[in-house]
């Protein structure tokens, strides 16, 4: 039986499209084209993404966010007082949370500018529990009397604390009066006589005021034939004279 042998070109061309396992020259074309194109690609999303940045850079959208807290002083309750005065400063409170919260609230003594402290502030109650929303009343009282001085102004604050929240105060101001600026009040010698009224027509007014008089003497009995008689003197016959 005759065999046919192929030329080496031949057999080699046979062998490498009979043998399946013999992939190593296919395998290595295509992963050099897909590593071309994947530094392509890779090239490509570097330029888009170092063009994003650049863009981002120059909005500031790039920059981190800064740093915001709220201030732990909620608001600010100023009440003017005179001395010897018992003060009652009426603070109001919402609770602004999502859920119901018991609030504790502490007042510390007033002090002045000059670090003087002349008496506690007193906060009632001690204690609130308020729903999302609920508002809350508490009255804060103070006696301005011996240790405060006028024309001066005292600080306190109430502070306001929460289960899991930052404490929060509320700045009360009690600002002490002197006594010269207390209006003055402009005062007239009245009408003389008093007013009074003539009728339902008229108005009120005030006579003019007239110089004094001297009393009028009651008329005495005159003679006829005295100089200076009236008529009416002289008809009023002269009563006899009892001997």
């Amino acid at each position: 039986m005759n065999q046919y042998y192929p030329s080496g070109r031949a057999r080699t061309a046979t062998a490498t499209l009979l043998d399946p396992f013999d992939l190593g020259p296919v395998v290595q074309q295509l992963v050099t084209g897909a590593r071309a194109a994947l530094d392509q690609r890779m090239a490509e999303g570097v330029r888009t993404g170092d063009e994003l940045l650049r863009r981002l850079r120059a909005t500031g959208a790039c920059a981190p966010p800064p740093m915001s807290c709220p201030d732990p002083c909620v608001g600010t309750v100023v009440r003017q007082a005179y001395l010897g005065e018992r003060v009652r400063i009426a603070i109001k409170v919402r609770n602004r949370s999502a859920k119901a919260r018991t609030y504790r609230f502490e007042a510390e003594p007033l002090r002045s500018a000059r670090g003087d402290t002349p008496g506690p502030l007193d906060i009632q109650p001690a204690e609130l529990t308020l729903a999302p929303m609920q508002l809350g009343m508490l009255a804060a009282t103070v006696d301005v009397g011996r240790g405060f001085e006028p024309a001066t102004e005292y600080r306190s604050h109430v502070f306001v604390r929460s289960e899991g929240c930052e404490t929060q105060y509320v700045c009360v101001v009690v600002s002490v009066l002197s006594d010269d600026v207390a209006a003055p009040f402009d005062l007239t010698c009245p009408c003389r006589p008093k007013s009074r009224r003539v009728e339902w027509y008229h108005h009120f007014y005030c006579d003019p005021v007239e110089p004094d008089r001297p009393t009028p003497q009651p008329p005495r009995d005159v003679a006829p034939d005295t100089p200076g008689a009236s008529p009416v003197d002289a008809a009023i016959p002269a009563r006899p004279v009892e001997g």
